[in-house]
């Protein structure tokens, strides 16, 4: 349980400090992307001069939906004279040597963290990181918005943005979300819309790789994997496709998808 004063210490630095660097660990996942964009918002819109690192520029895709994702950077600023690590089990998953005299402080939830931070919110009993971000917001009377989304206003948000969904609701439905729409060794048909009305499209995904796309007439069903590869046209598949695809799950809603 992390003693609640260190959540006032960090709020100073934060309140001290001239430049801020929001550290994700190596090979980010949801929890340090969303932690640390979660920091990032409130800093943006409270004018905090900061940025948002990650030691490589080959970031999760599928996480560009979240606000800010676009800012994160591989490069590190001139100058900065804090530094804040999000969801790092240990000193080594920051992938750096932080300079000793920059006061650091570290969020988390691993076991491993042995609070090598100057001050350290770390919980092993929490399920995430982002739930000890909340918690340092909560605390300290801190809001991101405290006005409801446009999502929200034309019914497409449960309300998270302003507390009428809980966080186990929400955390739940962006992991089921991010599960369905994600590549990583999965085999799947994706069935759309076709060039004509009385036409669909198929694209064709095995072990996570993009092997190609054909169109078919309606009454052609595919029920066979073997048909499908029988009528696919061949393409490259690269991480630009990949994005591209998964950027049009997020944004649209395909006829129908087909996992095998």
């Amino acid at each position: 349980m992390v003693d609640m004063s260190e959540y006032t210490k960090a709020l100073e630095l934060i309140e001290k400090s001239r430049y801020i660097l929001i550290i994700t660990h190596v090979n980010p996942d949801p929890d340090s992307i969303g932690s640390a964009l979660a920091l990032s918002n409130l800093f943006s819109e409270n004018k905090i001069k900061h940025k948002v690192f990650n030691i490589s520029s080959d970031l999760p895709q599928n996480l560009d939906f979240i606000p800010r994702f676009e800012k994160i950077t591989d490069q590190l600023p001139a100058f900065f004279d804090l530094a804040i690590s999000v969801d790092c089990g240990t000193y080594k998953r920051l992938g750096f040597e932080l300079d000793s005299s920059i006061p650091l402080i570290n969020f988390d939830h691993h076991k491993s963290n042995n609070s090598f931070g100057t001050v350290n919110i770390v919980d092993p009993m929490k399920s995430s990181t982002a739930e000890l971000v909340f918690e340092f917001f909560k605390h300290n009377g801190l809001y991101i918005t405290k006005n409801a989304c446009f999502q929200h206003k034309i019914k497409e948000c449960n309300g998270a943005c302003i507390g009428e969904e809980s966080q186990e609701s929400y955390n739940e439905r962006v992991t089921e979300f991010i599960e369905e729409n994600a590549f990583e060794n999965n085999n799947m048909i994706i069935i759309d819309r076709g060039r004509t009305f009385d036409e669909r499209s198929a694209v064709l995904i095995e072990n996570g790789v993009y092997k190609g796309y054909c169109f078919y007439e309606l009454n052609y069903q595919i029920t066979n994997i073997d048909i499908l590869k029988n009528i696919i046209i061949p393409m490259q598949h690269n991480r630009d496709i990949k994005t591209i695809i998964q950027s049009y799950l997020r944004k649209n809603k395909v006829y129908k998808v087909i996992k095998f």
